[in-house]
């Protein structure tokens, strides 16, 4: 019997997941990665995300425990902090506080070295996968039949520049949101899928803190995780603080609109104490700087619709942001390539790696689960002026819909918001009828409200009440 081969084009968190589903699928499996994975918990090239904020969604780290067995308790044992969404994490918005009751979805807080480096400790038990570092590729390989189709690419290693063509009977590209594949196709003579970008102008600045170990929390303070999640024209800002490994806090500044947040050192500190909630200073000033401020402005939305590609390359996929990227503020990616990769090992099982009809049937179904995270993500930064994109019908809907979501005061109706943005259940979940009859309901026996405690000058409590 012939041998079948798969290469993942980049060693990303989605293209190890990738890797994990081919190894049940096929006889040998190659990642292709341009860079050198670190040989500690240090940050790897090419992740200009990975100095700041990262946690793994419920169903992100649902999926990542299915792909490898024992990860949730491995990544515990290095520090990484369990988070119950709704009891363990205080949110501020413009309507104020939000309230505090049990969801029952955990999500994982850690850094983006601590989470790669366990994926591939897990990746490089699979013996069906072989991975080739600092090795990048040049090009694809393509046949034609009658329908063009991928049989193999054409690598250069970065070390001495020697070239050679690895045979394959898939490819995946899973090399992210800056993947060379309009390159690729572009050589091959095929027409390219149809390119959307929202660019809503965020730039994050990111400070690493740590907790001494003396230093303890005030007895009212109940929370695990800070955000303000504000971003509006009087503040036009987005504040997450994130407990990760060995007592260290992660806070990352996100300006919104084209207002980019300060990258002295001296101004974003001083700009904490301007914040809605002066919680976030207070909670520094317990603590002890332990990095410069890392600045980012990648954070374009970006969707390569494979999906409508009339003439799509056989035995070529793509996975993840190398298809749909996300802005990072609303920290989705991690978990939708994990989401993305189990579309792809239930494509496999269904179809097979032969059919001729399996990029179709993938990236229909892949873009089917993508369109929720665009529309928390993008269609959420086209509410800005300076945003750059097309603001469809869909996305003003949403728009109106999803203010009225989260401003319901009904634990039933921010568990199921809640569960949609945790991709737990799918976004036509909260357009049930029993959702909008509860909406109707509570827009009309009561106005917004808002959680107690001392207000500010604005109306806005300043700290988070308990319960």
């Amino acid at each position: 019997m012939r041998t079948t081969n798969a290469i993942v084009i980049g060693g990303s968190l989605a293209g190890m997941c990738a890797a994990r589903v081919l190894n049940d699928f096929v006889d040998h499996v190659t990642i292709v990665e341009r860079d050198a994975y670190p040989s500690a918990h240090e940050f790897r090239a090419g992740v200009p995300q990975a100095r700041h904020v990262h946690n793994l969604l419920a169903r992100g780290l649902r999926e990542f425990e299915g792909f490898f067995p024992g990860f949730e308790q491995r990544m515990r044992h290095h520090g990484a902090v369990a988070v119950e969404t709704g009891w363990d994490v205080a949110t501020m918005s413009p309507g104020g506080w939000s309230q505090r009751y049990h969801t029952g979805l955990w999500q994982i807080f850690a850094s983006r070295p601590l989470i790669e480096s366990t994926v591939l400790e897990f990746c490089r038990r699979l013996h069906k996968v072989t991975i080739l570092e600092r090795t990048e590729v040049t090009a694809l390989r393509a046949a034609d039949d009658g329908r063009h189709y991928c049989n193999g690419v054409e690598v250069r290693s970065r070390d001495d520049g020697q070239t050679r063509t690895l045979d394959a009977d898939l490819v995946v590209d899973a090399s992210g949101a800056h993947s060379r594949a309009a390159e690729w196709l572009r050589q091959l003579g095929l027409e390219l899928p149809e390119d959307e970008v929202v660019d809503g102008h965020n730039g994050y600045s990111s400070r690493w803190f740590s907790q001494p170990p003396d230093q303890a929390w005030p007895p009212d303070w109940w929370w695990k995780v800070m955000v303000l999640r504000m971003a509006t024209p009087q503040h036009p800002y987005v504040i997450a603080f994130f407990p990760i490994e060995n007592r260290r806090w992660l806070l990352s500044y996100v300006g919104v609109n084209k207002q980019y947040p300060p990258t002295r050192e001296d101004q974003f500190m001083s700009a904490l104490v301007k914040l809605a909630s002066p919680v976030v200073d207070e909670m520094v000033q317990r603590m002890e700087p332990i990095s410069p401020v890392y600045p980012s402005r990648a954070t374009q939305n970006r969707w390569r619709h494979y999906e409508r590609w009339r003439k799509p390359l056989g035995r070529f996929l793509a996975i993840a942001d190398a298809v749909c990227s996300y802005n990072p503020r609303f920290g989705q990616g991690m978990s939708a390539a994990a989401v993305s990769a189990k579309i792809l090992n239930d494509c496999l099982a269904r179809y097979g790696v032969s059919d001729p009809w399996l990029p179709d049937r993938f990236f229909s179904a892949q873009a089917r689960f993508q369109r929720t995270p665009w529309l928390f993500s993008a269609a959420d930064d086209l509410r800005f002026p300076e945003t750059v994109g097309n603001l469809t019908a869909e996305m003003r809907f949403f728009n109106w819909y999803r203010p009225m979501v989260a401003r319901c005061s009904s634990q039933q109706i921010g568990r199921r918001l809640g569960e949609v943005t945790q991709f737990v259940r799918p976004l036509s979940s909260l357009f049930a009828p029993q959702v909008v009859a509860r909406l109707l309901g509570a827009a009309i026996r009561q106005p917004t409200r808002q959680s107690g405690g001392k207000p500010s000058s604005g109306g806005i409590p300043l700290m988070p009440p308990a319960a």
